[in-house]
């Protein structure tokens, strides 16, 4: 599919990756963009071609609006390497879980990238050494990321 001037990947474009404070950053790491669009390209086609769209919760932040999110002053989001996703069956509009996006990002990053678990969305990033965690809970969806983020559990492999 050839891409449209400005767009990224046949799904994502720039401007849904920039901070959404309004601020205009919207630096985006050259792998990031592909290695969302590959996990549609797996969840079509697990789902037999259907039309599968990816929602960008969380791209890029300046260090203003990842204060005001309660993010990690480390966060990959500051330097453009990490997106909070859904990913959703275009036919039916609903969300493809969360856990399944998770495990798709596992398995074929087993050494490498941050990969977060979360209520209704995942975490993904291209950092180097590898990082994961997990802070899924049965609590409403909608909670403050910073409320998130303070249980949040790291760890880190070489």
């Amino acid at each position: 599919m050839e891409k449209r001037m400005g767009d990224m990947t046949p799904n994502l474009s720039r401007k849904e990756f920039a901070c959404q404070c309004g601020c205009g950053y919207d630096t985006v790491d050259y792998d990031l963009p592909d290695v969302i669009q590959n996990a549609v390209y797996h969840f079509q086609d697990k789902h037999q071609g259907l039309r599968i769209h990816v929602k960008i919760n969380s791209g890029t932040r300046c260090e203003t609006h990842n204060t005001n999110v309660g993010g990690s002053m480390e966060s990959q989001h500051l330097y453009g390497k990490a997106a909070d996703i859904v990913i959703y069956d275009g036919l039916t509009d609903t969300a493809i879980p969360a856990s399944k996006v998770a495990d798709y990002f596992e398995r074929i990053y087993p050494r490498s990238h941050g990969i977060g678990r979360y209520n209704g969305r995942t975490h993904i990033d291209v950092r180097e050494p590898m990082a994961r965690w997990d802070v899924t809970t049965d609590e409403d969806t909608s909670m403050h990321e910073k409320q998130w983020l303070n249980r949040m559990i790291h760890k880190f492999f070489t």
